[in-house]
């Protein structure tokens, strides 16, 4: 597999993010929320992935998970402007494809799944502590 710059890849429900070629000619990687490169030796497992949730092809029954209510399925819908999704105590939000409250939110609520959350503030949390720029 040829590997992009930047790009996030997931394994196991871990994220990475391909950092480029060492000198030894080595792929790094990194672990969400960790500025350390490391070498691993599941290169052929990885498979391209985002922090940024995306649910513009989410279908009734998909699993997610929001950060105010936790683990949720998606809901019926025929409006591609909106995602509704429902918390296991039966309550419900709707939400944007891209996982927002709204157009004005900073940062998602909803995420593709609980390892996609984690990764999303680690990452967060890095960039506030000057670590990482992507």
């Amino acid at each position: 597999m040829d590997f992009i710059k930047d790009q996030w890849y997931k394994y196991d429900g871990c994220y990475l993010q391909f950092m480029g070629v060492s000198k030894t000619g080595k792929n790094q990687f990194r672990y969400a929320g960790d500025d350390c490169n490391i070498y691993i030796d599941v290169e052929d497992k990885l498979k391209p992935s985002s922090l940024l949730p995306d649910f513009s092809n989410a279908k009734e029954g998909d699993e997610c998970f929001s950060a105010e209510d936790d683990f949720c399925i998606m809901l019926p819908c025929h409006d591609k402007h909106f995602v509704p999704a429902m918390n296991s105590n039966g309550g419900f939000d709707v939400f944007l494809p891209d996982g927002r409250l709204t157009a004005e939110s900073k940062h998602p609520t909803l995420f593709n799944s609980f390892a996609q959350f984690l990764a999303y503030w680690q990452e967060e949390a890095l960039k506030l502590k000057g670590g990482s720029d992507a």
